[in-house]
C-alpha cells in the first residue's frame, strides 16, 4: 500500500540539452468526487483539497495526502545507459558530475544547466534501461492544512530531522504503529499492510497546530523505503515489481535502475545508437515545480503526510517527499561534427 519506486527514482530536476523542451506534464488533481486518503483513482488528492471537502478519514484508520513543499534539494552523481538483454549492469555512462539539484522554487519548464551527454562509451545498439545514481538523503521541508476542516497546520518539524546510514536492518529504524513511542526509530508506518514508510514528525502521534512554526528542513532516506518495499525480483537489488529498481552505490549514493516497459514509459527508450553519434539532443529527467506560484488554490505538491483518526481526533503520524507528474524525456542521439 502506498509504494510507488518510480516516483522516488526520478526526482531529478535538471536538464542537459542543446536545444528548447517542453514544460513538464500536468499534475492531474483529484475532484471533489475523487478526493481520497489511499492514492487511487490515478488523481493527486491534497490535504486542503480535502479539508474543505466532506471527505473525513475513518476513525480508527490511517491514510495519506500531499502538500506543500517549500524545500526540496538532492545531489546527482551519473546517468548511465544499458539492455534488458544484457543483464542488470549499466553497459555505458554517459554524464557524470556532481550537481546539487534545487527544485522547490523552479517553475515549470525550467531547470539547470548541467553539462554534456558523452555517448562516445556507448557502443552502436538498442538501449531500453537507464541508471542514475544520486544521493540516497534528501532534503525537503513543507507543509499543509489538516484534512479535517480545522484550519490547523502541519509542517516538516525538527524532532526527526536528521538520519543514519542504516537500511539493511528493518528493525533498527522503523516502528509499525499508530501509537508510536520509540524514539530511537526514526521512520514509522500504521500497520504491517503498509510497504511505505515515512519521517516521524513527533515523538508520539499528534494534533498540534504548528501554524505558528515554521518549515524544518528533513532528511529522507530513499534507501529504506526501497528495502522496505523490495519486490525480490532481482538479485542485488530493490525492486518495486520488475521496471524499477535500486541499490547501494558508495557512500550516501544509490543507483536506480529504470527499464522501459508498457507501464513504466521512459520518453525516448528504446534509445538506438549509430557509429559517430557522440551527445544527445536533450535528456530531461525532472518533475512538476514545487513553487506554490505554479498552481493555485488548493492544488499542492511535493511532500506527502500520514495521518490516524484516533477516535476522532485526527493525528499526524509522519512525512516524506512526494512527487507528482515526473517524466524522463530523451533526445535523438547525434553527432557534434554535423
Amino acid at each position: 500500500m502506498d509504494f510507488n519506486m518510480k516516483k522516488t527514482l526520478l526526482t531529478v530536476g535538471i536538464l542537459f540539452t542543446t536545444q528548447s523542451f517542453a514544460a513538464a506534464p500536468a499534475i492531474t488533481y483529484c475532484s471533489s468526487a475523487n478526493l481520497n486518503f489511499n492514492g487511487a483513482n490515478s488523481c493527486t488528492s491534497t490535504c486542503s483539497a480535502i479539508s474543505g471537502s466532506a471527505v473525513r478519514l475513518g476513525s480508527g484508520t490511517s491514510g495519506f495526502c500531499i502538500g506543500q513543499s517549500s524545500y526540496n534539494e538532492f545531489n546527482l552523481y551519473k546517468i548511465a545507459l544499458g539492455r534488458e538483454t544484457a543483464g542488470n549492469e549499466p553497459i555505458c555512462t554517459i554524464w557524470t558530475g556532481n550537481t546539487i539539484v534545487s527544485t522547490a522554487d523552479k517553475l515549470p519548464g525550467t531547470s539547470e544547466n548541467s553539462g554534456a551527454i558523452d555517448l562516445s562509451s556507448c557502443s552502436s545498439g538498442s538501449y531500453d534501461t537507464i541508471h542514475l545514481t544520486s544521493s540516497n538523503f534528501q532534503k525537503y521541508a513543507g507543509h499543509t492544512r489538516f484534512p479535517d476542516g480545522s484550519g490547523n497546520i502541519v509542517r516538516t518539524a525538527s524532532a526527526f530531522a536528521n538520519d543514519n546510514t542504516d537500511y539493511t536492518t528493518i528493525a533498527n529504524w522503523r516502528e509499525t504503529s499508530t501509537s508510536h513511542s520509540n524514539d530511537a526509530l526514526g521512520y514509522v508506518r500504521p500497520s504491517t499492510g503498509w510497504n511505505s514508510v515515512y519521517n516521524k514528525l513527533a515523538s508520539a502521534p499528534s494534533s498540534t497546530d504548528l501554524a505558528g512554526d515554521t518549515n524544518r528542513i528533513m532528511l529522507f532516506d530513499w534507501m529504506k523505503i526501497t528495502k522496505a518495499g523490495d519486490t525480490g525480483e532481482r538479485t542485488g537489488w530493490l525492486c518495486d515489481g520488475e521496471s524499477v529498481c535500486s541499490r547501494a552505490a558508495g557512500e550516501n549514493q544509490y543507483e536506480t535502475r529504470i527499464r522501459h516497459t508498457e507501464t513504466m514509459v521512459v520518453e525516448g527508450l528504446p534509445l538506438t545508437i549509430t557509429d559517430g553519434d557522440d551527445t544527445l539532443s536533450s535528456l530531461d529527467v525532472g518533475y512538476n515545480s514545487l513553487a506554490s506560484s505554479a498552481r493555485s488554490g488548493t492544488e499542492e505538491v511535493g511532500i506527502n503526510f500520514l495521518w490516524h483518526n484516533d477516535s476522532g481526533t485526527l493525528k499526524y503520524l509522519g512525512t516524506r517527499p512526494f512527487d507528482d507528474g515526473l517524466y524522463v524525456t530523451i533526445g535523438t542521439p547525434q553527432s557534434t561534427d554535423m
